[in-house]
């Protein structure tokens, strides 16, 4: 016996285009947040920021990927990420 493993109705979308409003939310809670949470969540809610910002200014998904794990793995800070 076979179950379908989704409906139509429990679907959501995987591809949403970024909005302005989805990257000041998230910016906003990075910055109000930033003591409160794991290091590893930081870090990953950062990727998603910056990944948002580059595909805001229009560049291609290939080319903001590459300059996000620029940005976080690159890092002149006294320490940077080793997990995205």
């Amino acid at each position: 016996m076979q179950e379908s493993i989704s409906s139509d109705e429990d679907e959501i979308p995987i591809l949403i285009w970024p909005s302005e409003d989805i990257v000041l939310n998230l910016k906003g809670d990075l910055k109000e947040n930033f003591n409160r949470m794991l290091a590893k969540e930081y870090v990953k809610k950062k990727v998603i920021f910056e990944y948002l910002v580059c595909l805001l200014k229009g560049e291609k998904k290939m080319k903001a990927s590459i300059n996000v794990v620029n940005v976080i793995y690159n890092s002149n800070s006294k320490s940077t990420a080793t997990w995205i």
